[in-house]
């Protein structure tokens, strides 16, 4: 059967085609929808006491392909766009305003029999443009989110397991993150992030692989305890994350170069002001199993350049150096720290500000 729809759904614009085969060993049902500017509000009263609130309006584009054979679970395909403009939701405590969304790609979506299994997968991009979200205890702003790539979500539900596996590149602008109870404030001019990862989880532990490149410019820290500003921040390398579920100990180890630029820190209640014109690690690091100091292994070189140690209710410059080398270090627990070479140049200590 064929169904042909030209109209309106509510205010918005609406065409639909659609074929439908509802006998036979397989029910099938394919076609294309759009929707031009529906108005969400009407539907908010679907979605309580969940959301006390929803506006905004929603465009669709899309080819859609759904099927269920009689001894299997039910497949889901679509492919083309979905846009939200001026989005405003309350969900409890929560508010969500003035964001728009949207997505261009394909998303395929398979239950089993059970609807106890999933598997979702998904190959396109979602930007994410004026997004403030609010609550009582946080406040958080984003000029513009956006992600590229491919990811796939399994689940099973009699093994417990879950699985995610992505591959493609965050691009972030103009963060601002607040903490209420703690007093902390964040700021992130730009951040992009380009790699891989594998997240597993089931009963017994959960594993996070990840390898890539991740940026971070012009981050800025703001608390009680702790000032921060750092010039430019990047990580290349490959970072795994395990924990078991009996014990709740976390293993990290990490295979990469991590590079600083210009960074200012100040402590405050110690009256100290820490600063470089630039840091760079290369090597490896792993916490170990009990991740404490005693099961500690790195190897790697560290370079820093301009360090300066300020004294700031004095204004005494502690320490200041032009550049400091640790060469081939190697770490193993708490009993063995080796160093094969040490440059430091240009040493000046208890000297006055310049």
């Amino acid at each position: 059967a064929r169904l042909e729809l030209t109209g309106k759904l509510n205010d918005a614009p609406m065409q639909l085609q659609l074929v439908v085969s509802p006998f036979g060993s397989e029910i099938l049902a394919a076609g294309q929808i759009k929707l031009d500017g529906l108005t969400l509000k009407p539907f908010s009263q679907l979605l309580q006491p969940h959301l006390k609130t929803l506006t905004g309006r929603l465009d669709l584009d899309l080819n859609i392909e759904t099927r269920q054979a009689a001894d299997s679970g039910i497949s889901h395909f679509q492919k083309g766009s979905v846009k939200l403009h001026q989005l405003h939701a309350q969900m409890a405590d929560m508010h969500l305003s003035k964001g728009n969304l949207a997505w261009n790609g394909a998303v395929r979506v398979n239950l089993a029999q059970s609807e106890e299994d999933m598997k979702i997968s998904a190959d396109g991009q979602i930007e994410l443009v004026d997004l403030k979200l609010k609550s009582p205890g946080l406040n958080l702003a984003e000029e513009k989110l956006s992600w590229k790539g491919a990811i796939q979500v399994s689940q099973t539900a009699k093994a417990e397991s879950q699985k995610i596996i992505a591959d493609g590149q965050v691009n972030g602008s103009k963060l601002s993150f607040e903490i209420k109870n703690e007093n902390l404030k964040v700021y992130q001019d730009n951040f992009s992030w380009k790699g891989k990862i594998d997240y597993a989880r089931d009963t017994t532990a959960q594993k996070i692989n990840t390898d890539g490149q991740i940026d971070l410019i012009d981050l800025e820290m703001e608390s009680p305890d702790l000032n921060l500003a750092e010039e430019k921040l990047t990580w290349k390398g490959a970072l795994q994350i395990f924990s078991e579920t009996k014990t709740e100990a976390r293993r990290i180890l990490t295979d990469g170069n991590l590079d600083s630029g210009h960074l200012q820190m100040s402590l405050p209640g110690r009256k100290l002001k820490f600063e470089h014109q630039g840091l760079s690690w290369k090597g490896r690091l792993d916490t170990g199993k009990t991740n404490d100091f005693s099961a500690l292994k790195a190897e790697g070189d560290v370079t820093v350049k301009d360090i300066q140690i300020l004294q700031s209710d004095i204004n005494q410059r502690l320490l200041n150096t032009n550049q400091f080398d640790l060469q081939t270090i190697k770490i193993d627990g708490l009993n063995v720290i080796n160093v094969s070479g040490i440059v430091l140049n240009g040493l000046v200590l208890l000297a006055e500000p310049k």
